[in-house]
């Protein structure tokens, strides 16, 4: 039976996390990154649709959820996502798919939960903030303090793939145009959900990853930069590594149906 539907899962801290389902067979969760919506996963989602019963979420106090008043932490947001699965798919395990920050919350909720996780694809992330990250996230919260109108577009310029758009094609000031401002509220949020970024360590977590385990990565990523994906692929026995050369940070949505392929050949398989 194919399913389609929207809904709402209330959470002990008072948070309310909004939710899509879509498709047919087996389950597959999709974890999107800091911006944390649902609708990050369009058109990727609709491309497994046939063969999975995806679920893609809004994080805590993004878009459609409300925040709640647990502390931001990874554990929280792990425990967020072993709830909508346990409430959509109860009794199945499932497959997850992180992608970026969305990657250090499938890292963590396969380690402690392997009886829910079948399977893990780690995309675009990695296993502890170097350098590059922690000097580009002080620009972020910089940015954000000073000229918060600016931050936006500024995440949508660095995140895509140059080689992807035509240099003429209007594309690039585009994306800096018409872009939100954000509200107190949001930036405490951003904030917040940095700081989990930047103190996770993924080091102790990887030996403990035995589920099937694929990490997918962009050569041209300047948000995560490929190595960290290696150093990934390298800590975690028995990974897959698939390399894109190129589709920027956005990879899963810039090049959705290369992305998609990878991921449907690659759960065929395992």
């Amino acid at each position: 039976m194919t399913l389609s539907y929207t809904a709402i899962l209330e959470r002990p801290d008072d948070s309310a996390l909004t939710y899509d389902v879509e498709g047919n067979g087996p389950p597959l969760v999709l974890i999107s990154g800091l911006g944390g919506t649902s609708a990050f996963w369009k058109p990727f989602a609709g491309l497994l649709s046939d063969r999975f019963t995806v679920l893609s979420y809004d994080h805590a106090g993004i878009a459609r959820s409300t925040r709640g008043n647990a502390p931001a932490n990874i554990d929280r947001f792990s425990e967020d996502v072993k709830a909508l699965a346990e409430t959509a798919f109860p009794g199945q395990p499932v497959a997850v798919f992180g992608h970026s920050m969305g990657g250090i919350i499938a890292q963590n909720l396969a380690a402690k939960e392997p009886n829910l996780v079948s399977r893990v694809i780690l995309s675009g992330t990695w296993l502890q903030a170097d350098d590059f990250m922690r000097a580009q996230f002080a620009l972020r919260r910089a940015l954000i303090e000073q000229a918060p109108g600016l931050y936006s577009g500024f995440q949508r310029l660095i995140s895509r793939s140059p080689d992807l758009e035509p240099p003429d094609a209007g594309v690039w000031e585009g994306l800096i145009q018409d872009v939100p401002g954000m509200t107190a509220a949001e930036v405490a949020n951003f904030n917040d959900r940095a700081e989990v970024i930047l103190q996770f360590s993924g080091k102790a977590l990887a030996p403990g990853l035995t589920m099937p385990c694929l990490v997918l990565g962009a050569r041209d990523d300047h948000v995560v930069p490929f190595r960290n994906q290696s150093a990934v692929h390298a800590a975690i026995p028995g990974s897959a590594l698939k390399t894109m050369d190129y589709g920027g940070h956005f990879y899963p949505n810039s090049q959705a149906e290369t992305t998609a392929q990878y991921v449907l050949e690659w759960l065929d398989s395992n």
